[in-house]
Parts: structure tokens; C-alpha cells; sequence
């Protein structure tokens, strides 16, 4: 839905006009700043990432990849 689609978008803090180009490169930063093997805090890190790779699987779809 719609709403799902923004609210992945807004998981990145990006526009709904960004590009997958510059939604890749915003996962890649944030993947290695809560993936559980290399973050400070590993409770809250591990929940964030489980959030943003979820983000991340939905815009693959909305953008056909």
C-alpha cells in the first residue's frame, strides 16, 4: 500500500522523489551503523536494523529490483 511505501521512505528520511540509487547508498549507511555484529548498543541496534532492512525490501518491490 501507499502508506507502507511512505512510511519506508520516511524510515530513511528521504523524499518519495529520492532515487534507488540514493536509497541504497542511505541503507548501506545505516546497515553498518545498527548491524548487530558491529553496534555500540546491540538491543536497540538490533530492533533498528530488523526496522530498516524491512524499509529496505519494501522500496525494492516499489522499485521493481
Amino acid at each position: 500500500s501507499f502508506s507502507t511505501i511512505r512510511s519506508a521512505f520516511q524510515t530513511f528520511d528521504m523524499p518519495i522523489t529520492a532515487s534507488w540509487r540514493e536509497i541504497g547508498a542511505k541503507y548501506r549507511a545505516l546497515a553498518k551503523k545498527y548491524h548487530p555484529d558491529t553496534a555500540i548498543h546491540k538491543e536497540s541496534s538490533t530492533a533498528e536494523f530488523t526496522r530498516i532492512t524491512a524499509a529496505y525490501e519494501t522500496l525494492k518491490k516499489y522499485f521493481k529490483k
